[in-house]
């Protein structure tokens, strides 16, 4: 299955995604914020976390790369899936300094999607109960193929990876030790007290945004001077290029031609 770009309505989201892995497609931008921003709309990445998504998605920003970087704004929608898919899909959001976004109207970010929003040096949630954390876990169908030896081996490598990767973020301990005491059926939603002392950048993003751009906002939509923006794109945009071929010339060396859709065409958008 490969990823594909397509420009949607917020009805027909549902026509855009796939049960065998997550999707990627833009929203128009006006659904969402109630007015236009430049470029063909909004990406949203929705559905389960699955092996391949990352080079899926990494393929199609590569593709589509003038599109995507016009506002790097990404909305997030998925209930969860492969946690060390995720990981890789964090670490490339991260490098390209993409803004992570989880939106009511989108869908919700569970289990390992938290990963992702995690890790972002900037994101945005408006409300609370969209956000949802629980222990991580080796999805259902690998587990059952192990040995109860090797369940247990992988599975606490597992749980070691993600608990590494949250503290490397700057998660706070507290929604840590939440998450790791709940059971993979046990969701704690995120309040908005939770997602404020989270924040909503990344403290070494946020205090370069201070020192270099005179960033004076608590949220990442309230700060829109021309200047800032500018500022801030000024010190991102070359080295997210930069970090985008880098990911996808180490993917070609280790596993040959990304997968991934072709650029938009201006046909596609209309």
């Amino acid at each position: 299955m490969r990823s594909s770009l397509r420009v949607c309505g917020l009805a027909a989201l549902f026509a855009c995604s796939s049960a065998h892995g997550a999707e990627i497609s833009y929203i128009d931008s006006e659904l969402v914020f109630h007015q236009k921003v430049p470029g063909p709309g909004i990406p949203l990445f929705s559905g389960d976390i699955v092996r391949g998504d990352y080079a899926r998605l990494l393929g199609t920003i590569f593709e589509s790369r003038h599109d995507f970087f016009i506002n790097n704004w990404i909305f997030i929608a998925s209930d969860g899936g492969d946690v060390r898919e995720a990981i890789k899909i964090a670490g490339l959001l991260k490098s390209l300094y993409s803004t992570v976004v989880v939106y009511p109207a989108t869908g919700r970010c569970v289990s390992a999607c938290f990963l992702i929003y995690a890790a972002a040096n900037q994101r945005a949630s408006d409300n609370e109960k969209l956000i949802g954390i629980h222990r991580p876990y080796i999805v259902d169908h690998e587990l059952a193929s192990m040995s109860p030896a090797q369940a247990e081996r992988e599975q606490n490598k597992v749980l070691a990876q993600a608990r590494e990767f949250l503290k490397s973020n700057s998660v706070p301990d507290y929604l840590i030790e939440e998450m790791f005491r709940r059971s993979s059926k046990d969701v704690y939603w995120l309040s908005a007290d939770d997602l404020e002392r989270l924040g909503f950048q990344s403290p070494w993003f946020n205090q370069y945004l201070v020192a270099t751009c005179g960033w004076t906002a608590k949220y990442p939509w309230e700060e829109l001077r021309p200047e800032v923006l500018k500022c801030k794109k000024g010190f991102t945009e070359r080295a997210a290029q930069d970090a985008l071929d880098k990911a996808a010339t180490e993917y070609h060396k280790s596993y040959g031609q990304l997968p991934g859709s072709h650029a938009l065409s201006s046909s596609n958008r209309n």
